[in-house]
């Protein structure tokens, strides 16, 4: 939702309070995490270059829209995890990280995670990554990522939306697409072995992207 011309978004300062306090909200087109209100002013970080900002409430490049996020990683031995929102909003506008549910592909299941700034520093790098500035690396680099982890079980994102993670057999790695397996990689190969009837046209597309951008050719076989 933004501003335009002389439209007022507060006019009540405890509501503003209320719908926006430690909440991450886009402003110009950046996601800034907002940390104090006072007033109809709001103090704002942007944790990734250590910035502060105070920002009018009521401001027209205000954005309380929730951007998608995607994969993060808030810790590097720990693998990835899915932010999933609920599918009922609470009074609180923008990103509430606190509302969220993490999805860990690398444990098959949904992770506690408590909400500090390391995990709020995450959602904010996710964001910036999906506008293009700071993009995933490549297949193979994440690829040999998960070989060298010391975790049995572990997950790095090939995308905003899909990760790789760990099996039994150390020669093949599982493809998730958020929060659902997809198929199969073999990374010697270069090879994904994907069933049919979990391939729908938007995943396929999305899979075939990833690897435009990759220097060697990989073989897509789908099956029934």
């Amino acid at each position: 939702m933004i501003l335009s011309g002389s439209d007022r978004r507060y006019d009540n300062q405890d509501d503003a309070a209320l719908r926006l306090f430690k909440t991450i909200c886009m402003y110009q087109g950046y996601p800034l995490y907002i940390t104090t209100i006072a007033g109809f002013s709001a103090e704002a970080w942007d944790l990734i270059n250590d910035r502060k900002m105070i920002i009018d409430v009521n401001d027209t490049d205000l954005d309380l829209t929730p951007p998608h996020i995607g994969y993060i990683s808030p810790f590097a031995n720990k693998g990835s995890v899915y932010p999933i929102k609920p599918p009922l909003r609470k009074q609180r506008q923008g990103i509430d990280v606190s509302n969220l549910s993490f999805f860990a592909p690398h444990s098959h299941d949904f992770q506690h995670l408590v909400p500090d700034l390391s995990v709020v520093k995450s959602v904010q790098a996710a964001i910036v990554r999906n506008r293009g500035e700071h993009p995933v690396n490549p297949v193979s680099r994440q690829v040999d990522e998960i070989r060298v982890s010391s975790q049995p079980s572990f997950s790095r994102p090939i995308s905003s939306d899909m990760a790789l993670t760990k099996t039994k057999d150390k020669s093949v790695l599982l493809l998730w697409h958020k929060n659902y397996p997809l198929g199969y990689y073999i990374p010697n190969e270069c090879r994904w072995i994907l069933p049919e009837s979990r391939m729908t046209e938007t995943r396929h597309e999305h899979l075939q992207n990833i690897l435009k951008k990759e220097t060697r050719n990989h073989e897509v076989q789908s099956h029934p």
